[in-house]
């Protein structure tokens, strides 16, 4: 038998979950349809090759295969039934497509699912031999726009309307029409989703992919007119390897978890191997560049053997490196992809003489290799982002650059914020918390920034609810059955998040709940994303507009929270005696509605608390549009300072009442309520300050209330400051300016002047923040309480100022502090505390009732007092002059 053709495939000898198997290897065909279905049902152990067989044909597989169907459905396919009859059918239509098997097939995909293709005669064949077929190519349904145009299509129907779009984007179809418009609409959609998907696989489809699985399921993938034997184990995915050059290794799966080619190689237990470094270049990718691959490869597995014991920080020179490397690679191709080999030997050269620090073991739990990939594909996107700004200009300049000015400045906006949304939603994890924050700063980013990350606060792509299911069974009913405790539960998520989703759903007493559940997999993920992002921090201290490597070690401690809902259960209960207590320990109305645990449904992985129908703040201007509500109106003016009112006396309350702090204020955590109440859901992340610190609070919360731009004033800010440990590095000319900036940009009016020429843009070379040497942490979630008030301020247009808001609860503070005979307790232990509102107090409602009716009864009096007063003035006026 001839071994070297199309039509003979090699045999190799394998192991598969302790049991001995045989696969087939690629023929001069590549990794065809035939090849993929054969090595799935041998490694089922339904198809055998006898052990002496090296090689075999096409024609035996092809006989093989054919017996099998035959046998297995010969006793359904005999009989006059229909079923019967329909049966014969597709075995009819399986004997004309098996002799196709060994070139392709013509399958047909659709962009609405990964188990959705256009069912033809090859289709049959997945379905005879009970093989499921996967593709990865699929459009998200978040997008809306995108998923109404071509969710329901082919990809031979997409490339039709491509093409008509292309013909009349040329003049060739011609006259005003409405199908013309909505063609150039939908044509400029699919171009722009093509162009994002070149490798056939979308960062949707690769979870939707992970989640259709099943556990232990041997399947088909579909890509690129190529065909790939996939299993799922431990919640991974893996394509066989069956390319010629694995023949004598021992590598046997390939990870399947990236977008863009990342992989990474296993044996038959399903372990990372350095025998990886010696796969041969086309067994690691495909096209011009493998050599380029093969080398990044082995380089990569040098490194990982150098990191084992000690991890890196890379130096300034590393990302210099980078972006020279990255902005060539633009300049000659028009984006920033740069090759493997690239970024590889950037880092590699610079690792050598990196210092080494402790501090990057702390994403144990995530195996190296993937906290590399994950690293390196987030700094191969950033630093083009934030070095074009600085690259394009240089060369507008020196005449290489056309575009200059305003055009220019939108033309980076415009590729940054979607190569930087793209990135986070690709990486997910913590990443995506940070883009959270950044949405929220429309005062520090320009639009394109803040709008496109704006998906990013609760629209991330969701858990299948079949697994959400088994979670909750297992956590709350021992593995029982969900009806135990449960009449209904949604199917679609309320929101998702980076740590977990929530789902309504109705317990068997009638009452209305939100659950949520912990994403399985998430903290080996979570822990990796941080310690790179301490990483890069600590790599770019002084860099930076501030010091951010405290600001992650906090949020990283916080994130112990995030992760164990029962810790969330007691932080909510907290958070909602906080607000209701003012700082001298009285009982006063909730500004806002917090979301209480269900007593007794609370465990690490799942939480059961009251349900709020309201909108989230990130959809705020969505919702009132459909509405036909101008949030720029005077209505809108009066809801945007309702739910700032709301916002700033919560934070008040929790700030100076007991210093228990909700640490996670980001527009989708915000809900407005019928009647525009305010409800703050997520307690995961929350904060303490002692008592020295909220007096520290209290102080220069006052001081930057009363900031009269005096010199008098700009020191005791400096002493506010530095009382809380802020320092500075050294050579500031006024240190005491610099230091009183920094107060006022926590908590000075929005349109206070810094002293000392100092800027309030967080990214600007005179920002005060650039001169911050340390940050003592727990003014981390602190900060972003008022940091988020000022952003929702900026971007509902009010005028805000939460110094002067604060400042009576600040008086208040230093009153109950500073009282030595008097030892409070915190809010949340006195026994006023943990009332559920579904419990109340009727007596205590009563009397807030018949209160409230007096005050709308004398305030009716007094409006109608003050308009008699007015009609009489205007009737005496009219009068004298009628007889002058």
């Amino acid at each position: 038998m001839e071994e070297d053709s199309t039509d003979n495939y090699r045999v190799k000898d394998v192991r598969f979950f302790g049991a001995s198997r045989r696969i087939l290897l690629q023929s001069k065909n590549g990794p065809c349809p035939l090849l993929a279905i054969c090595n799935v049902l041998l490694l089922r152990n339904i198809l055998s090759i006898s052990p002496d067989t090296r090689y075999i044909s096409f024609g035996e597989l092809v006989q093989m295969v054919s017996d099998w169907i035959f046998e297995a459905n010969s006793k359904e396919s005999g009989g006059d039934s229909p079923h019967a009859a329909n049966l014969r059918e597709s075995l009819n239509s399986c004997l004309e497509v098996l002799p196709k098997l060994n070139v392709g097939l013509d399958v047909n995909c659709r962009f609405g699912g990964v188990t959705d293709f256009e069912y033809t005669q090859e289709t049959t064949v997945f379905d005879m031999l009970d093989i499921a077929l996967y593709h990865a190519w699929i459009v998200p349904k978040e997008d809306t726009r995108s998923f109404a145009a071509f969710g329901h299509l082919s990809y031979n129907q997409v490339v039709e309307k491509l093409i008509a779009y292309e013909e009349l984007c040329q003049g060739e179809a011609k006259g005003p029409d409405p199908e013309n418009e909505k063609l150039l609409e939908d044509g400029l959609l699919i171009k722009e989703f093509l162009e994002r998907t070149q490798t056939q696989i979308s960062y949707e489809g690769l979870l939707a992919l992970h989640e259709a699985v099943r556990e232990r399921q041997l399947a088909v993938f579909f890509r690129n007119s190529h065909f790939n034997t996939i299993l799922k184990y431990n919640g991974n995915l893996y394509l066989l390897c069956t390319d010629i050059a694995f023949a004598n290794s021992d590598l046997l799966w390939e990870r399947f978890t990236e977008v863009d080619g990342d992989t990474d190689y296993c044996d038959a237990e399903f372990r990372s191997s350095a025998e990886a470094a010696q796969a041969p270049a086309q067994a690691i990718g495909q096209g011009p560049e493998d050599s380029d691959a093969q080398l990044a490869w082995r380089m990569m597995q040098e490194e990982l053997q150098e990191q084992e014991d000690e991890a890196f920080v890379p130096t300034t020179k590393h990302w210099l490196t980078s972006l020279s490397l990255a902005a060539k690679t633009w300049a000659l191709t028009g984006n920033v992809r740069c090759s493997a080999v690239l970024v590889f030997l950037a880092s590699r050269k610079s690792r050598r003489s990196a210092r080494r620090v402790t501090a990057m073991k702390d994403g144990a739990g995530l195996p190296l290799l993937q906290r590399v990939q994950r690293s390196l594909r987030f700094y191969s996107a950033i630093v083009p982002v934030l070095g074009q700004y600085s690259f394009r200009p240089w060369l507008h300049s020196i005449g290489l650059e056309k575009k200059g000015g305003d055009e220019l400045m939108a033309e980076m906006d415009e590729w940054g914020s979607q190569r930087l949304q793209e990135t986070l939603l690709d990486l997910g994890g913590f990443y995506v918390k940070t883009g959270q924050v950044l949405s929220t700063r429309v005062d520090l980013f320009s639009k394109p920034y803040t709008q496109r990350l704006q998906i990013l606060q609760d629209s991330l792509p969701p858990v299948d609810a079949k697994e959400i299911r088994k979670v909750i069974c297992e956590e709350l009913c021992g593995g029982g059955d969900l009806s135990e405790l449960l009449k209904e539960l949604d199917e679609e998520p309320l929101g998702t998040a980076s740590i977990a989703q929530v789902h309504r759903a109705v317990l068997n007493d009638g009452r209305e709940v939100a659950i949520k559940v912990l994403r399985p997999n998430m903290e080996p993920v979570l822990r990796g994303d941080l310690a790179n992002l301490k990483a890069f921090a600590l790599a770019l201290r002084g860099r930076l507009p501030v010091d951010y490597y405290p600001v992650f070690c906090e949020l990283e401690r916080a994130l112990d929270g995030e992760l164990d809902f029962l810790s969330e259960a007691q932080s909510a209960l907290k958070v909602a005696a906080s607000i209701r207590h003012d700082p001298l320990g009285r009982e006063v109305d909730s500004p806002l509605v917090v979301p209480l645990p269900i007593p007794g449904m609370a465990t690490r992985k799942v939480l059961v608390m009251d349900f709020v129908k309201g909108t989230p703040l990130s959809k705020l201007e969505d919702r009132a549009k459909e509405l036909g509500i101008d949030l720029g109106s005077k209505a809108g003016k009066v809801l945007g300072r309702r739910i700032l009112e709301a916002l700033t006396t919560a934070y008040g309350n929790m700030i100076f009442s007991s210093g228990f702090i909700h640490g996670d204020p980001h527009p989708g955590n915000i809900f407005v309520l019928e009647g525009g109440k305010v409800a703050l859901i997520d307690c995961g992340q929350v904060a303490q300050l002692f008592r020295g610190q909220r007096l520290l609070v209290a102080e220069v919360v006052l001081a930057a209330a009363a900031y009269d731009g005096s010199r008098d004033m700009i020191e005791l800010l400096a002493r506010c400051v530095r009382n809380f440990g802020v320092t500075f590095f050294e050579g500031q000319e006024d240190e005491d300016a610099c230091a009183a900036s920094v107060a006022l940009y926590l908590f000075g009016e929005q349109d206070v002047e810094f002293p000392g020429g100092y800027s309030k843009k967080e990214f600007s070379a005179e920002s005060p923040l650039r001169q911050l040497s340390s940050f003592p942490m727990e003014l981390v979630l602190l900060g972003r309480a008022s940091v988020l008030v000022k952003g929702v301020a900026a971007r509902l247009g009010v005028e805000w100022s939460v110094a002067k808001k604060w400042e009576p609860l600040a008086k208040d503070t230093i009153a109950a502090l500073c009282d030595e005979d008097e030892c409070r307790l915190p809010s949340w232990a006195l026994p006023t505390a943990n009332v559920h509102p579904s419990e109340g107090n009727a007596e205590r409602m009563r009397l807030s009732d018949a209160a409230k009716g007096c005050a709308a009864l004398i305030r009716r009096w007094g409006i109608e007092k003050a308009a008699s007063m007015l009609a009489r003035q205007r009737e005496r006026k009219e009068k004298e002059k009628t007889e002058a």
